[in-house]
């Protein structure tokens, strides 16, 4: 057995206590939004319509007033050969500063969390030869994450949780409580029990996270040279073998200990680091959503409708073109031809069999622009494409009501029963990106 088989060894033994401590916890690393007082647990998710809150909708670009630079920039394929400063800035929020450092113990953080759920739900309790590459793998890339290029991705993620956290402090006085966070990291790091396989894919992915808002978009950059300072973080050495047998009569303390004592030994975190990373969020995101679905309409109440019908393109060139043709049919027929050109041309499969018909909505449900332009037609009328999500989509109001009944299917869409969070608390979470101040130096 050679040196790296060992180390990755010890790597195992230390997350196998880990892992028998918190293997099976129903709550590890989930934050799904509990339903406000008054909404019934049992509703089925309704299917939502398709024109908003996609999946792989584009992500919303943060403002700022740096040259563009080019999406295609070549970054480097590996490490690169010294680490960046510790003090180095990597970007600027609100006026608040993330410098590498605070960037670096991020990164570890997720990377710790990456490896214990492949030690948790993929390797067996006895390691395969495959089970140990990839562990070995993932070591090597906890290692290596002070030599690596800044990944951006993760970088957004970090400003994402920084804008919830002080947005919904200004806003609402919305914060964790110690109490709060000491039950939060109590529920993460809980009892052991048994995992179903929808408690698996509940729990793979943490706490909810706002599509649109994980994604910043990095496209302009404030290239800022910075005097060198001081050392990256060290690697952290790697915890040695524990003994896997641990007493019934441990408690919650104990458990929790035994986790962080194999955090800090294998990434050089902290519980505080474990509460700004993870616990702080989860118990702010499910506050502030709680909070949002409360001011929601509820199901009968009359509330303004818009029924619409779409056509989905993948670029502007070819909505444009079916734009000029159905401007050139006399309006007594442009609701057939709208209707054909949907079914014909149309990208989204759903309101494509539906001739493009995509509902009735409320002003929550569509995005900003599209609900802007719904408002400004009038029955029957069509508007220039407008680009939504990804795509480009060509309009025409086919219906209004002042005070139409808000339906089941609408409620629960709003609710986000579909996706774990309410509309809401996208749409907030949208305009404070929108709102904030960021600069990049990279």
């Amino acid at each position: 057995m050679n040196k790296n088989q060992l180390r990755v060894i010890r790597w195992i033994g230390c997350l196998w206590l880990v892992t028998v401590l918190l293997q099976g916890c129903g709550e590890v690393l989930n934050a799904t939004p509990t339903l406000p007082e008054g909404i019934p647990t049992n509703a089925k998710p309704g299917t939502p319509l398709p024109v908003t809150r996609t999946p792989n909708a584009t992500p919303i670009p943060l403002p700022t007033d740096t040259p563009a630079i080019p999406t295609n920039t070549p970054q480097p394929a590996g490490p690169t050969n010294t680490p960046l400063p510790s003090n180095q800035l990597l970007a600027e929020l609100n006026g608040q500063t993330i410098t590498f450092a605070d960037y670096l113990r991020y990164r570890r953080f997720y990377a710790f969390r990456d490896l214990f759920f492949y030690q948790t739900f993929v390797v067996s309790p006895q390691p395969t030869a495959l089970d140990i590459e990839q562990l070995r793998l993932l070591q090597k890339q906890l290692d290596e994450l002070p030599y690596q290029p800044v990944d951006k991705r993760k970088l957004q993620q970090y400003l994402q949780d920084i804008i919830l956290i002080n947005e919904a402090k200004k806003e609402f006085g919305i914060t964790a409580t110690a109490d709060e966070i000491d039950i939060e990291i109590g529920n993460q790091i809980g009892p052991v029990q048994t995992f179903s396989q929808s408690d698996l894919e509940a729990t793979a992915t943490a706490r909810p996270v706002y599509t649109a808002a994980a994604a910043i978009e990095l496209a302009t950059i404030a290239v800022v040279t910075l005097p060198p300072g001081v050392t990256a973080l060290p690697t952290p050495t790697i915890l040695p073998t524990p003994n896997p047998i641990l007493s019934p009569a441990a408690t919650a303390v104990a458990r929790q200990q035994t986790f962080f004592d194999a955090l800090k030994q294998i990434t050089g975190l902290t519980r505080d680091d474990y509460r700004r990373f993870e616990a702080e969020p989860s118990v702010v995101s499910r506050k502030l959503d709680q909070k949002l679905r409360a001011q929601l309409p509820k199901i009968g109440d009359p509330v303004p409708q818009w029924r619409f019908s779409q056509i989905v393109f993948k670029d502007e060139a070819t909505a444009q073109a079916t734009m000029k043709d159905l401007q050139a049919i006399p309006i007594a027929n442009l609701p057939e031809a709208f209707a054909k050109a949907a079914q014909d041309k149309s990208q989204d499969m759903l309101t494509a069999y539906r001739k493009g018909d995509a509902g009735w909505v409320v002003e929550q449900m569509v995005e900003t622009d599209l609900f802007n332009l719904l408002k400004g037609l009038k029955i029957g009328q069509f508007a220039a494409p407008i680009q939504n999500g990804g795509s480009w989509i060509l309009v025409t109001l086919t219906g209004y009501e002042p005070n139409r009944p808000l339906d089941a299917s609408q409620w629960e869409y709003l609710a986000g029963l579909s996706y774990g969070r309410s509309v809401a608390f996208d749409n907030w979470m949208r305009a404070k990106i929108q709102a904030a101040n960021v600069k990049f130096f990279l």
